[in-house]
């Protein structure tokens, strides 16, 4: 397993943005919650504001703007699971981190810094404050799917293949409104019906997405079935399917993999060798 080493501040800020999830999910008010984290978010978090310069005045600036950020990104579940951002300060108005000078003048500024939260997802944090039976009623035609499968992703690296499973099952209900979107979400509940050694449910959910009306949707499910027949040693009725698939969705880059897969699989080196010198051009030249 592959370990990242983390600085005390990361650690912090994760521990804080834990915190202020549950936070704003569980109040509604964002003043309050502002009040709120410019009181404890010193404490829940001090090697990031050890960072900060030794001024209490930028200090409570940071605190308020950075509060601000993280009410701004952070879905919230009584609204549909969208954030609720608040109006940004006029120029000329008083700034909110109460310095007393006009927002142009004092916390305006911030603006143009680099954010640690751009690139930062707020659902993981709020899909875990969800009981098991309120996130199988989630608005999943209005959420990301690919967010969705990250997340997915990330309990199913933690040992959570239960809750993983039953975050995405809700989103295959209706197969016929998904789209290429869904795919990773898709490959990902196949994954945890492998871990939670559940075959029949991933059969029929290999079976339904050969009938999806997405194309790539339908390769993905036939992706599959051409693994689990390499896997029987079934290649007659995996290479008719591979056919298919290069029918399908003929520029896909998988598909040199899963050729290769059956050619090492029938003990063919030489010809997988061969094969792999062609989607090695082929790829090469797509690229440019």
């Amino acid at each position: 397993m592959k370990h990242t080493t983390t600085s005390p501040a990361d650690d912090d800020l994760r521990m804080l943005l834990m915190l202020t999830t549950r936070q704003i999910i569980r109040g509604g008010d964002p003043a309050d919650f502002l009040a709120w984290f410019e009181k404890y978010a010193p404490l829940l978090a001090p090697g990031l504001m050890q960072q900060t310069v030794d001024d209490p005045i930028a200090q409570r600036a940071l605190l308020v703007m950075l509060g601000r950020a993280i009410w701004n990104r952070t879905p919230v579940p009584a609204n549909r699971f969208r954030p609720r951002p608040l109006p940004k300060p006029e120029r000329n108005a008083a700034c909110p981190c109460g310095s007393g000078l006009k927002y142009k003048q004092c916390c305006a500024g911030f603006e143009s810094l680099p954010s640690p939260l751009d690139n930062f997802s707020f659902l993981p944090m709020v899909l875990d404050e969800l009981t098991a039976s309120e996130r199988k009623e989630l608005p999943y035609s209005q959420l990301n799917h690919e967010e969705l499968a990250h997340v997915a992703r990330e309990w199913l690296s933690e040992g959570r293949p239960k809750d993983a499973m039953s975050l995405l099952e809700g989103l295959f209900r209706d197969m016929d409104s998904l789209d290429e979107r869904a795919e990773s979400a898709f490959d990902c509940l196949l994954d945890c019906y492998d871990r939670c050694h559940n075959p029949l449910k991933k059969k029929r959910l290999i079976e339904r997405g050969f009938k999806a009306p997405n194309k790539q949707l339908r390769a993905a499910a036939m992706q599959r079935q051409c693994c689990i027949l390499a896997d029987r040693r079934e290649y007659d009725a995996g290479w008719a399917l591979f056919q298919q698939l290069q029918r399908l969705t003929p520029d896909d880059p998988s598909l040199a993999h899963l050729e290769l897969l059956m050619l090492n699989g029938q003990g063919k080196r030489a010809m997988a060798a061969e094969r792999a010198r062609f989607w090695l051009a082929r790829l090469s030249h797509n690229q440019t």
